[in-house]
C-alpha cells in the first residue's frame, strides 16, 4: 500500500502514518499527545523595565514561567535588568 502525503503538516503526516498501522513514537508520548489539546494557545506580550526605560516584545505558551526567566537572567535580551513587568499580553 503506497500513500502519497503532500502539502499537510507534520502532525497530519504522523496521524496518517499511524492510521495505516505504523507506530513510530513511544506509548508515553502517544498518550500524552491524545490528552492535550490539538491547538495550544500562546501569548504575545510586552514587558517594560523602569530601570532602563525599555520595552521588550516576545511570545510564549507559558507566560508566568517566561516572565520569571526574564527577571532571573534567563534571556540574553533581558538580562540587563531584573525589574521587568508585564505591560500587555494577548492570547492567540
Amino acid at each position: 500500500m503506497i500513500i502519497q502525503i503532500r502539502g499537510i503538516s507534520s502532525v497530519g503526516r504522523a496521524l496518517a502514518w499511524h492510521a495505516i498501522g505504523h507506530r513510530f513514537d513511544s506509548g508515553i508520548l502517544h498518550k500524552a499527545f491524545l490528552r492535550k489539546s490539538f491547538f495550544m494557545p500562546f501569548h504575545v506580550y510586552i514587558l517594560y523595565s523602569k530601570s532602563i526605560d525599555q520595552y521588550y516584545i516576545g511570545h510564549t505558551a507559558e507566560i508566568n514561567d517566561r516572565l520569571f526567566r526574564h527577571n532571573n537572567s534567563g534571556s540574553k535580551s533581558t538580562k540587563k535588568a531584573n525589574d521587568w513587568e508585564l505591560f500587555y499580553k494577548e492570547e492567540f
